[in-house]
């Protein structure tokens, strides 16, 4: 895709809101440094090749180019099951914004739910209310109506066409977190997904 099409994929992001359209545009423009590119470049060779290899992703930079990749390769559908849309994820790569805008366009679903709704004010949670609306056929963002997990840790998971993962486990009193991925498996995707569309049904429209 040329230079001038990104430019108008990504001007999407930058309407009405001058001081999110600057913070958006200075990371589109930060260089990758050469580690982060070899990893990147790794992440896509197991997904291409549709590799079975379970591998960790516990670093929030890497979590964020796993999920573009995840979204790059999906066929049909993504969900995502998180804590809430604190974009300490989605910040950290640049490509990721584009990736998701390129793959709602495609007329792919995204399905989102969330535990809370405390950050309301960060790039992922206006960019999907704005994707929401612009398309509601297939972009769909949820709140669960109860808080199911009352103790020291929660889990957050990604699943694209029901075949690759991401499953992170966080530890709310030290922030830490533990995390694994892998592209080809649909037998622990496929759990993945049913228990997100089992908690599917328990929530409410976050936009309302």
């Amino acid at each position: 895709m040329s230079n001038k099409n990104n430019e108008m994929d990504n001007s999407f992001f930058f309407e009405n809101n001058e001081e999110d359209s600057s913070e958006l545009k200075d990371m589109q423009n930060k260089k990758v440094d050469p580690q982060l590119e070899e990893y990147i470049a790794s992440v896509k060779l197991h997904a291409e090749s549709k590799s079975d290899l379970v591998f960790d992703n516990s670093n929030q930079t890497h979590a964020s180019v796993v999920l573009s990749v995840m979204l790059e390769n999906a066929n049909k559908e993504f969900c995502l099951f998180d804590k809430d849309l604190s974009g300490d994820v989605a910040d950290k790569y640049k490509e990721f914004f584009p990736t998701l805008l390129k793959f709602v366009e495609k007329g792919k679903l995204l399905k989102v739910i969330i535990l809370n709704d405390d950050y309301k004010d960060t790039n992922i949670y206006k960019i999907l209310k704005e994707l929401s609306v612009k398309y509601p056929d297939n972009v769909y963002v949820r709140k669960l109506n109860s808080n199911p997990n009352n103790t020291k840790q929660y889990f957050n998971f990604a699943v694209a066409d029901s075949v690759s993962f991401r499953l992170e486990k966080s530890f709310i009193i030290d922030n830490n977190r533990k995390a694994i991925c892998c592209f080809n498996s649909p037998t622990i995707a496929l759990k993945l997904k049913k228990l997100f569309e089992n908690e599917y049904n328990n929530c409410i429209n976050l936009y309302q």
